[in-house]
């Protein structure tokens, strides 16, 4: 192997050397700021990192960061209407049930009362 050879060689050991101490300092950082590396997505290509009150994240080996491509489209949603919400409140759920038992309970009394006249 010539000179040539060998400093290319080593040329791409520091190169990558260098792009894994920045990967890790971007893990580092990343877990720091709460999100929990997951292992069980394995097709994403990289590390999917979760948070609780952020989007998901997906760490590649060259230090990438992005976002996954099924939360692109609320990361969107969520910047052009910051004040709504995705989902139903629990308590509107149960006000909802609650006034349907309502007025069923109110139409059986109509229905009871007006047949023993």
């Amino acid at each position: 192997m010539g000179r040539a050879a060998m400093g290319a060689t080593e040329n791409r050991a520091a190169a990558y050397a260098g792009e894994e101490a920045r990967t890790f300092d971007v893990l580092r950082e990343l877990t720091r700021n709460g999100y929990v590396p997951d292992t069980s997505d394995i097709e994403t290509g990289g590390i999917m990192l979760r948070h609780d009150r952020a989007p998901d994240l997906v760490l590649h080996a060259d230090g990438r960061i992005e976002v996954p491509i099924g939360q692109r489209k609320k990361l969107a949603m969520s910047r052009l209407m910051p004040n709504v919400r995705t989902g139903m409140s629990w308590r509107r759920t149960a006000l909802i049930v609650v006034l349907i038992a309502l007025v069923w309970f109110f139409s059986v009394f109509l229905t009871a009362s007006f047949m023993e006249m």
